[in-house]
């Protein structure tokens, strides 16, 4: 008849099941994410099933909710039930945010994509100062979209002056909507 209690494990058992490096392993202790291994009398850490399955916990909250956040859900349950409800549902509000932000912005992103651009004149043009004041942004907002290759505008006469076609205009747009 199987006991309640799982066979002992190595700091390197744990690792391989849980799909970590041993020192992941001892770096999720020491942050308090797996409880405290008990020790043999030559110091070696034990792991039973209650590590290795925080160290799962941990590994699939990580992916959803990044590393930090994992970290205080798993410590969280160690320590109170009613502490890793409430960052439970924190996380779950927070991620649900999050995706209704992004659906918003794909939405409007479509939907300036989708918008048809007329015949195009050079006279369409903006430069950097009426587009800024066009989407209520700084100009610097702009010059940093430049530099970071968001939205790259036509370099005009000598100076390097930047004029944005109709084209760069909605880029510009779109990536006003997704930050």
């Amino acid at each position: 008849m199987p006991t309640l209690e799982s066979p002992p494990m190595r700091t390197a058992d744990v690792a391989r099941r849980a799909g970590y490096s041993v020192q992941q392993i001892r770096n999720l202790e020491r942050d308090g994410v797996l409880p405290a291994a008990a020790r043999t009398s030559s110091g070696y850490r034990v792991y039973g099933e209650v590590h290795l399955n925080s160290a799962l916990a941990y590994r699939a909250l990580a992916a959803g909710t990044g590393p930090v956040e994992a970290k205080e859900i798993v410590r969280a349950a160690h320590e109170s039930p009613a502490g890793l409800l409430a960052r439970l549902d924190a996380a779950h509000a927070r991620l649900d945010r999050e995706r209704t932000e992004l659906a918003l912005a794909k939405e409007a992103a479509a939907a300036i994509s989708a918008e048809p651009i007329a015949e195009v004149r050079p006279a369409d043009a903006m430069a950097v100062g009426e587009l800024a004041a066009a989407l209520g942004v700084r100009a610097s907002t702009l010059r940093h979209w430049d530099a970071e290759g968001l939205v790259v505008p036509d370099r005009r006469d000598g100076r390097g002056t930047r004029r944005y076609s109709p084209a760069q205009v909605r880029d510009a747009r779109i990536v006003h909507q997704l930050r």
